[in-house]
């Protein structure tokens, strides 16, 4: 799942939208990290496809996911992620 936001950020976009696809079907309910980095990753995705409420809605998500941790290694990847943080904003 790493390679997710490095593909967005290459823009190779058609590439993080499958793989997104794939990373949400294959990540377990309970797992943190892995639910956190489809939803942040789609969001920016939806973001950059224009549908900005399920970008909203995705990022929300994320956020929510993060503040249900005190895993030190997700917490980080939040604060690393203003994209996240900025969208879920109210």
């Amino acid at each position: 799942m790493q390679e997710l936001p490095l593909l967005h950020a290459q823009g190779r976009l058609d590439e993080a939208k499958s793989f997104a696809v794939v990373c949400r079907e294959a990540a377990a309910p309970d797992d943190v990290a892995a639910q956190y980095q489809w939803h942040s990753i789609q969001a920016k995705l939806s973001a950059t496809d224009g549908d900005l409420d399920e970008a909203e809605l995705l990022a929300g998500e994320a956020l929510r996911l993060i503040k249900s941790t005190d895993q030190p290694d997700i917490l980080w990847r939040g604060v690393r992620n203003p994209g996240v943080r900025s969208s879920a904003s109210p």
